[in-house]
């Protein structure tokens, strides 16, 4: 998406949803997963608003756990994406303390890719039982 195709508040939902995606969470990558932040579930609200030259955007993150610490690596990695794009005059990220987050939360795409890999595993494991 280029940066002068941000006219109305559908381009600039899809590309934060977008942005946000491309950031992985490092605790599914440590498993061998790479997992964005969308369809983690972690993102429980996008807000845009039209301003004089550009766009209000203001994102509520949630977290999978009390312990989570990762919070300022998805806020300094979001951030950085979306500074390419001068549309996008204010950026607002809030942290939701609301600790509701379960698997189910995943997207469909994540259910599958989770499913795949724990299968990949569990046969890798049966194979070197034999």
């Amino acid at each position: 998406m280029m940066n002068d195709s941000l006219k109305t508040k559908e381009d600039v939902l899809a590309l934060v949803q977008r942005m946000a995606n491309e950031v992985y969470d490092p605790c599914g990558m440590a498993r061998g997963l790479e997992l964005g932040m969308v369809d983690m579930g972690l993102i429980r609200d996008i807000n845009v608003q039209p301003k004089e030259n550009g766009w209000d955007v203001s994102l509520r993150i949630r977290f999978t756990s009390p312990g989570c610490l990762y919070f300022l690596y998805f806020e300094r990695e979001i951030r950085h994406r979306l500074e390419a794009f001068p549309q996008i005059e204010v950026l607002n990220i809030e942290w939701d303390d609301v600790c509701d987050w379960t698997p189910e939360d995943l997207s469909e795409a994540a259910q599958s890719k989770f499913k795949e890999h724990n299968e990949k595993l569990q046969e890798a494991a049966l194979q070197q039982q034999r």
